[in-house]
């Protein structure tokens, strides 16, 4: 079972969210249905699982909104707030025309509590 590790809170309350990771790398390693565990490293652990819904792979400019609003983080629900997310969570500046691979996730087990930050794989 693959890994998804993230930065900030991953919104195993929602019915499902969104996470988006620079590169295909994500596309190639999971097909719909495919159950990933949800990594916090602030924590040191595994805060539930979560099945993949969708896999959309595109330029981060166009990502459609439709998608965006699913977005686990609230601060990333705008392409502005997308694009400061990515640039924290990579440690670099993202340009608009880079490719992305975003996944929608809907809880299948919730693990420990989940804090409100959480590091990217």
């Amino acid at each position: 079972m693959r890994t998804v590790a993230f930065v900030h809170g991953v919104g195993l309350g929602n019915e499902k969210f969104l996470t988006v990771r620079i590169g295909n790398k994500w596309q190639q390693e999971m097909t719909l249905g495919d159950e990933v565990e949800l990594f916090d490293h602030e924590a040191g652990g595994q805060r539930g699982t979560a099945k993949v819904l969708d896999i959309w792979v595109g330029r981060v400019d166009r990502l459609p909104s439709s998608l965006l609003e699913l977005e686990h983080d609230p601060l990333a629900r705008t392409f502005s707030g997308l694009m400061v997310s990515l640039a924290g969570a990579y440690g670099r500046m993202v340009e608009p025309h880079e490719f992305v691979t975003a996944l929608v996730l809907a809880p299948v087990r919730e693990g420990s509590p989940m804090p409100e930050h959480m590091v990217v794989g």
